[in-house]
């Protein structure tokens, strides 16, 4: 785990967003500070039509995630990747918004901004902050629970018509680097399993947990 978290802002970094593919080893893609992986296996199936909406769900249904490190000085760049991917949703940490930036600022052409959450537990939201953004078409809605709200720190959405009428929830999460257990963790580790359980299925978790020796594959 990480030591004290850290107040420069760093360069965006965005690796290939994740397709889903269905089958075990599908995986969320993408990048989190210091290089960590985005998130851990998934499973589903798609549907038809290329990122779009068929009778058995979203086929080719793209994320695309990474830790920016504050979005405010890299909002082009930002545009840029999006443009150039066309993600079907966009999940970003660490964005270091506030109440200082308006949403018109975080404007993207073609996508809603459907959950922003700033920080506000350090000064001016460094270090924290969470957006959501859907691509026109989409239909989701912001899903919030007790577990959620306890976890530091956490948002999440339900995608409508994923298979035979069910939901996707897709959750977005960033845990601060302190080690579990510790008086400057003050429960947050245990609060942020008690968040992944209290997903309904089926679920994506996207997220910086701060924890390199997560091994997803034997899930422990």
């Amino acid at each position: 785990m990480g030591g004290g978290e850290e107040e420069e802002e760093r360069g965006l970094r965005v690796q290939e967003p994740w397709q889903h593919q269905g089958g075990k080893d599908s995986q969320v893609r993408g990048q989190g500070a210091g290089g960590q992986p985005a998130g851990g296996p998934v499973e589903g199936k798609g549907g038809e039509g290329e990122g779009g909406k068929g009778e058995k769900g979203y086929q080719g249904f793209r994320i695309l995630y990474t830790n920016t490190r504050s979005v405010i000085n890299k909002m082009l760049q930002i545009k840029a990747e999006i443009q150039e991917s066309k993600p079907n949703l966009v999940c970003f940490c660490e964005t270091f918004c506030n109440s200082d930036i308006e949403d018109d600022f975080l404007t993207i052409d073609g996508y809603s901004l459907v959950v922003r959450k700033d920080g506000s537990d350090t000064e001016k939201g460094k270090c924290r902050g969470l957006l959501i953004y859907a691509r026109a078409g989409m239909v989701m809605a912001q899903y919030d629970n007790a577990e959620i709200r306890a976890a530091t720190e956490v948002c999440a959405v339900r995608v409508s018509g994923w298979e035979k009428g069910n939901s996707l929830t897709v959750a977005l999460a960033y845990r601060p680097p302190r080690p579990a257990g510790s008086n400057e963790d003050n429960g947050n580790t245990e609060a942020m399993c008690r968040m992944i359980k209290s997903l309904p299925g089926p679920a994506i978790l996207v997220a910086d947990m701060n924890c390199p020796s997560i091994n997803w594959r034997e899930q422990h």
